[in-house]
């Protein structure tokens, strides 16, 4: 028996393990795809399950390498210790194919969010990772707004949403329209972003793949800001029911 007698899906289970063992090379898939045609067309169609990413450097400009590379998933990662989003026009070029974009990483150390943001105001239809970190711990407060059109008010594919230090009131109706979302993280909520108990309750309950919850103010004057409540009689709290969740923080 050759290899070229195995079928597809042994062929890709085989490649599956060789790039987790390659892992620690930049872009290890660039040999599987010049070995010949039909590894080349086995990797390329199946970008999700051999996670392939391309990588994009001073040297190696975006609009350049899409032009060469079949439509691949995109995944925008700006951290402090990654210098390969060197320059906000390099990322912004990334940004404008909106259908390809399947993660946006972007923390305040690393890049110029304010001119980001400003072009994510429409739909990302592929987009299933979202990570927005504006902490600042020297001051207790949100360090950038995001736009009242972000992501066009759609994220129906998102699946892990992380936010800290940004203001965004719109969140909560954006995330309304995401029904396969799985971890949730918004911490140091800003007051302009406070919702009462019973809203958040409400929201949460239209979440049933819920698997990672973590909900974190910056500090008990967002209560204290709301108007003063009569003395009422309470009734009792309607029960929301998550019942994929396996972990909480507050």
């Amino acid at each position: 028996m050759t290899i070229d007698t195995l079928p597809d899906e042994a062929l890709l289970e085989i490649f599956s393990f060789y790039l987790v063992e390659a892992s620690n090379h930049r872009e290890p898939w660039h040999t599987l795809a010049h070995v010949c045609r039909r590894w080349r067309s086995i990797v390329f169609a199946s970008p999700h399950r051999l996670n392939l990413r391309m990588f994009y450097t001073p040297k190696r400009q975006v609009n350049v390498m899409l032009d060469i590379w079949p439509n691949l998933p995109i995944r925008i990662s700006a951290c402090g210790y990654n210098e390969l989003w060197h320059g906000v026009n390099n990322l912004i070029a990334a940004l404008e194919h909106t259908d390809r974009i399947c993660q946006v990483q972007l923390y305040r150390e690393a890049c110029d969010l304010e001119s980001i943001l400003s072009v994510m105001q429409k739909p990302f239809p592929a987009l299933t990772n979202l990570t927005i970190d504006c902490s600042d711990y020297a001051y207790m407060e949100a360090i950038m707004a995001l736009p009242q059109a972000f992501l066009g008010s759609s994220a129906q594919h998102l699946q892990s949403c992380h936010l800290s230090a940004v203001d965004f009131p719109g969140i909560w109706k954006l995330l309304l329209t995401a029904n396969h979302l799985i971890t949730l993280c918004l911490w140091h909520i800003p007051h302009s972003m406070y919702a009462s108990p019973e809203g958040i309750a409400t929201f949460l309950s239209t979440m049933p793949n819920l698997e990672s919850l973590s909900i974190g103010f910056w500090s008990p004057e967002s209560l204290h800001d709301q108007p003063d409540q009569p003395n009422r009689p309470l009734s009792p709290p309607e029960r929301v029911v998550l019942p994929s969740l396996m972990t909480f923080h507050f």
